[in-house]
């Protein structure tokens, strides 16, 4: 049976002073301006501005960058979590800066790991999801930076609303989406090239 995602709470939480922390460096991330965050971001930005259809209906893809915690998590993660990791950062789900309005990020496998944890610490609405794919006649473990850009030829396999406050370990070989975003969403991330975790090694 294929795991997408495996709910980690046997995982601490993250002490209050990292999350505050976290949020202040996501407010300050999201004031700067378009080029800015490019320079600035530590994931690359292969789906910000992408055009994706769905039901026939173009929609452009929302930004998601990065903000890099290395420094502040480094002790804290090695300590609780794991030494593991490639990337520490915080993630945040940002409208369009040319006035387009869309909702979702588009399905694709990542670029700069394979697997990730993530703890939620804001979002605008409670409905946001996170989408599993296999896209038709496509193997379902896709090479990084794979994108989709029809939800048409793809093929729904799981979601999850992500509780707050609370690591969800997520398989980012297979394609994703995070839908629904009204307005924001903002998360904590530990990025690893490799499953420290064993959770999907048999999968």
């Amino acid at each position: 049976m294929t795991v997408f995602y495996k709910i980690m709470d046997s995982l601490p939480a993250v002490p209050d002073v990292l999350v505050e922390l976290a949020l202040q460096r996501s407010n300050n991330f999201a004031k700067l301006s378009g080029p800015e965050r490019v320079e600035q971001r530590i994931n690359p930005s292969f789906l910000q501005g992408r055009i994706v259809t769905r039901d026939n209906f173009p929609t452009v893809s929302r930004p998601a960058p990065r903000a890099d915690l290395r420094n502040e998590f480094e002790n804290w993660v090695n300590k609780n979590i794991s030494t593991e990791w490639s990337e520490i950062g915080v993630s945040l789900s940002l409208p369009l800066d040319n006035g387009q309005t869309s909702d979702f990020l588009g399905p694709h496998s990542d670029k700069s790991r394979a697997y990730v944890l993530i703890y939620l610490i804001e979002q605008s609405n409670t409905d946001q999801h996170t989408v599993w794919y296999q896209e038709q006649g496509k193997g379902l473990y896709r090479k990084r930076t794979t994108a989709a850009l029809n939800f048409d030829t793809l093929t729904e396999l799981d979601r999850i609303c992500m509780p707050m406050h609370t690591w969800v370990y997520i398989n980012a070989n297979i394609l994703h989406s995070v839908e629904q975003v009204q307005q924001s969403r903002t998360a904590i991330q530990i990025s690893f090239d490799i499953d420290p975790f064993d959770v999907f090694v048999n999968c």
